[in-house]
């Protein structure tokens, strides 16, 4: 789009005050570097505090008028300044969010855990009922099944309880807990692996003697493996081991994996004290998990399957207390995540101003298509990767301060 035509079609919808579509076509079209783009985030954010006083009723509906008619002069002028370096092509043409985090006042270095730490206050909640119960308990094992949509990132779910132990049950002392990293990330994220598969029961079980004798360097043989599980020998220097493992909906065999994961967990239970906590944490990939009617027939039989499984083994919190003996867990499929909650997130951050925090909001909605931009518009919901893509660039902007 030229010059001319982002001027004309931007000015034409101002003057239809079609705010929404206006924004999203500058905030598309600008630079981020530029002053303009800093002017388009402010009006933005006026635009948004206007729009929910006025639906709330906060205001009268001759100040909403008199709002609205500024932003929309202060929009005109804006587009009539607009000239060829304002244009994405031209200056820089770093990501607009990246600028938007950088912009933002966190007075403190960020840990890893702010790369994943917005909304999930119920699952949260259900985790610590369960890992509090089995420290209770004296359970040395638990498993937790997430049946989730990629898109709402169980595996950030699962590296934020990583986290959250690291810092709320160890000290930040990073060698009191194990767990695999994903490569060039340091000390900082979660690896999640696939699920040790072989062709029937037994070839699975073969191979995951062998992937946990590479990772904890026991000798290569079934002895080894039911010895160190019957006596924790030789010791491993840990108090938390955390394993992270994804199965895809399309290779869910009800008849080859409820075997084996039964036989994961009865194995593990039957444990002598002296051995790490160990946590579980098995990601079952369903494509539209959270949205009931929507998944395919693969992904329907993995739920059916995971539920199945746990409750069989263990307690589903969110429907019975009455399963035993309690060392599976079910948490339920996670949900898009409410704007507002990332407002919440920010607001964790320092003194985040209104329209920092709408302008934020404003350009993740700008880039939803489809069938995402139709469920924002009806619920002003983001998926949680969005989400996360964002806590990503506040956390590079801010660990180091």
């Amino acid at each position: 789009m030229t010059l001319i035509e982002l001027k004309e079609n931007a000015a034409a919808l101002i003057a239809k005050s079609n705010f929404e579509e206006a924004f999203k076509l500058l905030f598309g079209s600008l630079d981020a570097g530029r002053p303009l783009f800093q002017n388009l985030i402010q009006q933005s954010g006026r635009h948004s505090r206007t729009l929910q006083d006025d639906l709330g009723g906060v205001i009268s509906r001759e100040n909403a008028n008199l709002e609205y008619n500024q932003i929309r002069q202060a929009l005109l002028h804006l587009v009539n300044q607009l000239e060829e370096k304002d244009l994405g092509s031209g200056g820089s043409r770093e990501d607009p969010l990246a600028i938007v985090a950088k912009d933002l006042p966190v007075d403190f270095p960020l840990t890893p855990l702010y790369l994943v730490n917005c909304d999930r206050r119920d699952p949260l909640r259900l985790f610590w009922s369960v890992f509090n119960d089995s420290v209770e308990q004296s359970r040395r094992f638990q498993f937790y099944f997430l049946p989730c949509c990629p898109s709402q990132q169980p595996e950030g779910f699962a590296e934020r309880i990583v986290n959250e132990l690291l810092e709320n049950e160890l000290d930040g002392e990073y060698g009191a807990m194990d767990y695999r990293r994903r490569p060039a990330s340091g000390e900082e994220r979660l690896l999640i692996e696939p699920l040790p598969l072989g062709n029937n029961l037994e070839g699975s079980k073969k191979k995951f003697k062998k992937y946990f004798a590479d990772r904890f360097g026991l000798a290569n043989s079934d002895l080894a493996f039911e010895e160190y599980l019957r006596t924790g020998l030789p010791a491993l220097p840990w108090d938390y081991v955390v394993t992270a493992f994804k199965i895809i909906d399309e290779d869910w065999d009800d008849a080859r994996l409820r075997p084996y994961l039964e036989w994961l967990m009865a194995t593990f239970s039957a444990t002598g004290p002296d051995i790490p906590n160990f946590l579980f944490f098995f990601i079952v990939t369903i494509k539209h998990a959270h949205r009931e009617g929507h998944a395919a027939a693969a992904a329907q039989e993995a739920m059916a399957g995971v539920k199945a499984l746990v409750a069989a083994r263990g307690k589903d919190r969110q429907e019975s207390e009455a399963a035993a003996p309690g060392d599976a867990t079910l948490i339920e499929p996670l949900p898009p995540v409410a704007a507002t909650d990332l407002e919440k997130w920010m607001d964790r951050l320092g003194d985040v101003r209104e329209d920092q925090k709408q302008g934020v909001i404003k350009i993740l909605a700008s880039r939803l298509k489809g069938d995402e931009a139709s469920w924002y518009s009806d619920r002003k919901e983001f998926n949680m990767e969005r989400i996360e893509d964002f806590q990503e660039k506040v956390y590079q902007a801010h660990k180091n301060k």
